[in-house]
């Protein structure tokens, strides 16, 4: 069996281990080593078994080539493994190299050590465990090298073929005694710099690392070939430019660094580069620094050449700073400009010592350097697949869009993983902050806190303790204006922790959804109103919740009550970049602690959210606890649409009764009582954060299987729906009819049947579909779900959404009726809002459609429920605003017949800006305030009749009966 060719591991580039066969004569194998080119690295196996390092060709081609020789018993490439205690190739940082410098070479790890964000870097340190750009040769065409120099020395290339000082063409090259390169400005054999540009250059690609002394170069292994074209006075001619790049391409330099540039173009420099690429050479050219006011202009507009000559070799670069900021010297370009680098304060090596310099001269050499490490890692790739590598491993920056082809900042370690993201680590599976910045006290914990991760085994813990830092800390590094922390909570923010995924690109209707858990120690409620929270960019921002929610009491490490998961979800009304904050802070006090558990992170598009039938194969778009899969027909009847269906059982993995209760968003016990006797454990998928209409019709196929005794009044399991939070009704239970069937793992199926179900109210809805296990875990029972379906009731049936094309969008109504519909308050804007900017007044007519109470009120509030008092905002929760809501509300009063109409009038003196209309409505007793998100409970009713305050046929009341319209007039100039 030939395991020669079957690596999926990295492999060590230019290494083979190669076994001969028994009585292999020392004659063969010595022709067999030179026709490889290959040195003997290390022998095992009594010389048997030898590891050689080979030039002259790939591992692949090796291998390809000697796999059938008759004296190899087999050849295999030299692979790298890692331990199993989590995914590979994951970007932990390591051990540091001891340069001394690395701390303040900002660009390659970027602690804030120079005043910056955490993390703004191209992951040096990660991508170094895999690559140093070994054997890669480096063109440097610039003002020479300083090869001596103690950080360069050993990493400058050398040409074999000639000898050094004998004044003859010993390669026959053209060019005498060219050892390290040559200098084609002056045209001798002497390459040194004489300027300090081209040192600096090669230092950022390849300085040497680990050496004890100095600055770490990107690719420290790689080598550097000094093709001078600079006078001391750093002036060059397009005749010495044509002749360095054409030299590169002949000495075979795998690709050449060029931080160089100007507004003429020239056929000759053209022409050479073309050739370069033709032989498989990259390019890598600065995007310039402006013109003569030192501003960055746009190479769209303004072409910079050689950046913007349209050949597929040439990677062109801008330069960023410590900030993720485009410099201010820094020329950009949405189709001419490829990417950015760290350009700003660069330190690295010139003549004699070390200096920072600024520019796009200093961004290019960090790209030059990942191409190095990309070749080294697999020498096989074309420059095609290196250049995309490097592109599609940049860091989304939003200070780039629009900016660069990219939109983004080099990372290294992301060319070096094609496909590993910071998406690939929302939940944290990997066990770490891979993709994520931190800043204070956090942790991956597994379930030893609060309650158990909602997805996988880890969750990530944000504390206000030990190790937490200060407010102002905390707002720099989520980009939040001073004093913002005092505002979301109550009082005075102290300390805190956080983590960010940072410049997440996302198109509107995407959705964001994750999980918190907040936890504390604190009395509560507490005067000392410690919170959780999140932050959308400058897009939206709130509270999760504080010390004044509802808690339980637990025995988890460290803290004392648990809120529980809850889950929060946004949909994203515009396309752009976003940074995603979410923190824990202390208020009033640093003594004791509260913390955050956040798991389950999901960042869907708009195509992913529309997987209702299955067809991808798998539980894209869904939220899922306990055991669920997708399966074809290996189950109880055949999918009702398509090849997949989801199985939800009761087995192996199901969630205990309380998680699963939290993951459904239900009181304790409610299980219990939706069906017949002690639930034990059980299972649920969720598609959440859906537009449906008043009117539209959801419906799904269902087939309930069970192998428990039927009918079993005693262990009566059973599956179920619930909307909103809110029990929908049982599908089936062990009491239902079935039939025996074969199918794999149950004998008893009902078959497939069809729920289907009419909104009443326009809003965002979340619906979970799930079964339970009563009395007993022993015997198992399961529900199969398919062709999940949502009909907009103002389209032919024949384009219903058929479980594929859900819609995230408002309502389209007429452009003087208001949109009202059910908020999170505040963890989600409303869609419908109203400039009252300059307004004293606003008049509105209400219309009651049905028979309902007769008395309403409401009023208004901006985009995150607050309210303005003395110049300040008051948000929901916080003191004095239920005082500021009955100041505002403004009551209604009808008469008894249906159909009837009152025109009031709204005081608009303290308000201006865009507000939410309405935001909240209570009946009958303005002390009482039910805001939407309380009210709206089952089927978008209003439906309080477990609440004892005393309202007559309060569940009658049908909130989608009521129209809100504006009113024409002088005082009604409001638009939609």
């Amino acid at each position: 069996m030939n395991f020669s060719a079957r690596s999926s591991n990295p492999i060590k580039a230019g290494e083979v281990i190669i076994k001969f066969k028994s009585g292999a004569s020392l004659a063969g194998a010595d022709q067999l080593q030179n026709g490889l080119q290959a040195s003997v690295l290390a022998t095992a196996s009594g010389d048997a078994l030898q590891l050689w390092q080979i030039d002259g060709m790939t591992t692949a081609e090796a291998i390809a080539a000697y796999q059938d020789h008759p004296l190899v018993e087999y050849i295999e490439p030299n692979a790298i493994y890692t331990l199993q205690g989590g995914p590979t190739n994951t970007p932990t940082t390591p051990p540091l190299p001891n340069d001394p410098d690395l701390s303040d070479q900002w660009g390659l790890h970027n602690t804030g050590q120079t005043g910056g964000i955490p993390d703004v870097d191209i992951d040096a340190p990660e991508a170094w465990q895999q690559s140093t750009g070994n054997t890669v040769v480096v063109g440097v065409i610039d003002s020479g090298i300083d090869y001596t120099h103690p950080d360069l020395n050993d990493n400058m290339w050398i040409n074999a073929g000639e000898i050094a000082g004998n004044g003859l063409d010993d390669d026959g090259n053209g060019y005498v005694d060219d050892v390290y390169g040559y200098d084609f400005i002056n045209n001798d054999s002497d390459p040194i710099d004489d300027n300090s540009h081209g040192t600096h250059v090669a230092g950022t690609i390849a300085a040497e690392t680990n050496n004890g002394i100095g600055v770490a170069g990107v690719a420290p292994d790689a080598q550097l070939m000094a093709l001078k074209i600079f006078d001391a006075a750093g002036t060059t001619t397009t005749f010495a430019i044509t002749q360095a790049i054409e030299y590169a391409t002949l000495m075979g330099a795998d690709l050449t660094n060029n931080s160089w540039g100007g507004s003429s173009p020239s056929q000759a420099i053209y022409d050479a580069i073309a050739a370069a690429g033709a032989a498989d050479q990259l390019f890598i050219a600065a995007a310039g620094n402006g013109g003569l006011d030192g501003i960055g202009d746009n190479n769209d507009l303004i072409p910079h050449y050689p950046s913007n000559y349209d050949l597929d070799n040439i990677i062109a670069v801008a330069a960023t700073d410590h900030t993720d900021q485009l410099g201010s010297f820094s020329n950009y370009g949405a189709t001419s400009v490829d990417l950015a680098a760290p350009g700003v304060d660069i330190l690295s090596t010139i003549p004699g010592g070390y200096a920072s310099f600024s520019g796009t001269s200093m961004a290019t050499p960090h790209v030059a350097g990942v191409a190095a490490q990309v070749l080294s890692q697999d020498p096989s790739l074309s420059f095609q697949e290196v250049k995309q590598a490097i592109l599609d491993g940049v860091d989304p920056v939003a200070a780039l869009t629009g900016k660069t082809v990219t939109g983004g900042r080099l990372n290294a370690f992301n060319a070096l993983n094609p496909g590993t993201t910071p998406s690939d680590n929302l939940s944290f599976e990997f066990g770490d902050f891979t993709g994520w910045s931190t800043l204070g006290a956090t942790t991956i914990e597994t379930d030893t806190i609060g309650v158990g991760p909602t997805d996988g085994t880890y969750q990530a813990l944000l504390t206000n303790g030990s190790g937490s830092v200060d407010e102002a800390s905390l707002e720099s590094f989520l980009g939040l204006n001073p004093g913002s922390l005092d505002v979301f909570g109550n009082g005075n923010v102290t300390t805190g922790s956080a983590l960010k995924l940072a410049a997440i690109t996302v198109q509107a209707g995407d959705l964001l959804s994750f999980d918190w858990n907040f936890l504390t120690n604190e009395l509560t409620p507490s005067s000392f109103n410690d919170f959780g929270f999140f932050t959308i960019s400058d897009a939206f921002s709130g509270e999760l919740a504080d010390t004044q929610a509802d808690f339980v009491s637990f025995g988890g490490s460290g803290f004392s009550n648990q809120t529980g998961y809850g889950t929060f979800n946004y949909i994203f009304a515009q396309d752009g970049t976003y940074d995603i904050g979410l923190g824990v802070v202390d208020e009033g006090d640093s003594s004791v602690n509260s913390g955050l558990l956040v798991d389950n992170f999901a960042l869907l598009d708009s195509q992913s959210l529309n997987n209702w039938g299955f067809e991808v194969g798998n539980l894209t778009g869904w939220r899922s606890l306990g055991d669920t899969s997708v399966v074809t027909n290996s189950f109880g009847a055949n999918p009702t649409e398509g090849q997949y269906q989801a199985l939800v059982t009761t087995a192996d993995g199901a969630a205990p009764e309380a998680a699963l209760e939290s993951f459904l968003g239900l009181q304790a016990g409610a299980l219990d009582a939706m069906g017949n006797g002690d639930v034990q454990e059980g299972s649920a998928i969720e598609v959440f954060s859906f537009q449906a209409d008043a009117g539209d019709t959801l419906s799904f196929d269902w087939s309930f299987l069970t192998n428990e005794a039927t009918p079993s009044p005693s262990f009566n399991d059973f599956g179920f729906v619930v909307i909103d939070s809110q029990f929908g009704g049982e599908l089936a239970d062990t009491g239902s009819d079935v039939v025996s069937f074969g199918g794999a793992d149950y004998a008893n199926q009902t078959g497939y049947d069809a729920f289907t179900y009419e909104f009443t109210q326009t809003g965002v809805y979340n619906v979970a579909i799930g079964v339970a296990d009563v009395g007993d875990t022993s015997v198992n029972s399961a529900l199969l779900i398919d062709n999940l379906d949502l009909i907009n009731s103002s389209l032919p049936v024949s384009q219903g959404r058929g479980g594929a094309a859900v819609s995230n969008q408002p309502a389209v109504l007429p452009a003087n009726q208001l949109l009202v519909e059910s908020p999170v308050q505040p963890q989600a804007p409303l869609d419908t809002l109203i400039d009252i900017t300059g307004q004293s007044s606003l008049s509105f007519e209400l219309t009651r459609e049905s028979a309902s109470d007769n008395l309403l009120s409401f009023y208004l509030t901006d985009s995150q429920g607050g309210i303005e008092v003395n110049g300040q905002t008051v948000l929901p929760g916080q003191a004095g605003y239920d005082d500021a809501v009955r100041e505002r509300l403004l009551d209604v009063q009808w008469g008894v017949d249906d159909g009837a109409s009152e025109i009031f009038e709204l005081d608009l003196d303290t308000l201006n800006g865009q507000y939410l209309a309405p935001a909240m409505l209570t009946r009958g007793n303005s002390n009482k305030l039910v805001t939407l998100a309380d009210s709206l409970q089952s089927q978008g009713r209003w439906d309080h009749s477990g609440n004892s305050w005393g309202f007559e046929d309060w569940s009658d009341f049908d909130y989608n009966d009521l129209v809100l319209t504006q009113l024409p007039g002088p005082e009604a100039v409001a638009t939609v």
